[in-house]
């Protein structure tokens, strides 16, 4: 495998260079089935069932030492994804009012443990795991699986990830499946497929997936009644702030089994009907054949997300004019319907 070679010294006077330093094992299965059958009526029926499967393991890389966390390593699964342990959302009854401000500032020993909530300080009450990226009423909050007492990330490696697991699945899909089904009778014909992933899960970057309320970005309307809220405290969404769609990386929104997107999806991706004129009909016209038929493309596509997001698509592109939306989660070219009416007709 085509990896970046083992770390230099700073006297190099450069990165690494790159070569076949790495060794990565791909594994998988397929599965199909076929059936034909034509019945006493006149029916023809014909179907095809597929399944395959297949993943990646590194299984020798040239770095030694610790293995960081997402970064290649010997057991590194291709689409990995690590994060934290979703506990519940901060409640306001969890603080109680701080005054103890020099104006409008919080002194750096208590700034952790303080939140704002419309313009008054509330600091987080005696007993609580404390994160190491500060709290505030209506934020997510972590569970405290090394029993340190604080939420971190430990040393980001492998053998101590902090209060970070390997989350399930992975990016890249798994158990990938198909099913086309062809009918015909007195020159009547159907003919459907259906295609689809069954796992695969995505971290919910970017206005799409994510409440953002920053000057520029927009908010998905169906997220508006899943926001935090001391009337809403059962939310899916922690309260959102300015920088709702950068907490991703610092805050509530931090890669997690919370907001983890299910990605698995089943799509129609074909269906035709077709209509096939009795040949003794058009041979008075002079025509072997006359055929009309209707064709769509993508028309319904069954998933387990709740806002606007095609789960076949990635996130956005760098090789586009701008790379504002480069890392944000269904901001591509997104998958087109179409819908197509034919006429064929045979000399």
């Amino acid at each position: 495998m085509f990896v970046p070679g083992a770390s230099q010294p700073a006297t190099f006077g450069g990165s690494a260079p790159q070569g076949n330093f790495g060794k990565m094992r791909t594994t998988g299965w397929e599965l199909s089935v076929d059936f034909n059958h034509r019945f006493s009526n006149g029916i023809n029926f014909s179907a095809t069932v597929g399944i395959a499967d297949n993943f990646s393991k590194m299984l020798f890389y040239t770095e030694e030492g610790a293995a960081t966390v997402g970064d290649y390593r010997a057991g590194f699964i291709f689409g990995e994804q690590w994060g934290y342990v979703y506990d519940r959302l901060w409640q306001l009854t969890d603080f109680e009012p701080f005054t103890a401000l020099r104006g409008t500032q919080v002194d750096a020993i208590d700034s952790g443990y303080v939140g704002w909530y419309y313009g008054k300080a509330y600091k987080l009450k005696d007993g609580y795991d404390m994160p190491t990226n500060g709290v505030e009423p209506g934020g997510a909050k972590w569970k405290d699986l090394d029993g340190d007492g604080q939420i971190t990330g430990g040393l980001g490696t492998v053998e101590d990830p902090g209060d970070r697991i390997r989350l399930k699945g992975t990016t890249h899909p798994r158990y990938e499946y198909s099913f086309r089904f062809n009918l015909d009778w007195k020159g009547i014909d159907l003919g459907l497929f259906f295609q689809g992933v069954g796992q695969r899960y995505a971290a919910g970057v970017g206005p799409l997936a994510v409440p953002a309320g920053e000057i520029g970005q927009g908010l998905v309307s169906t997220s508006l009644a899943q926001i935090w809220s001391e009337d809403n405290p059962n939310a899916y969404y922690p309260r959102t702030t300015y920088n709702t769609r950068e907490s991703a990386f610092t805050g509530s929104m931090l890669k997690s089994s919370r907001y983890l997107l299910d990605m698995s999806y089943l799509r129609l991706k074909t269906v035709t009907l077709g209509y096939t004129v009795p040949r003794n009909w058009t041979e008075k016209v002079g025509l072997n054949k006359v055929r009309v038929y209707f064709t769509g493309e993508n028309l319904l596509t069954f998933d387990n997300l709740n806002f606007p997001v095609d789960p076949e698509m990635g996130t956005g592109s760098m090789m586009t004019s701008s790379t504002y939306n480069s890392g944000q989660i269904g901001t591509g070219t997104p998958i087109q319907k179409t819908i197509t009416f034919g006429l064929q007709l045979g000399l």
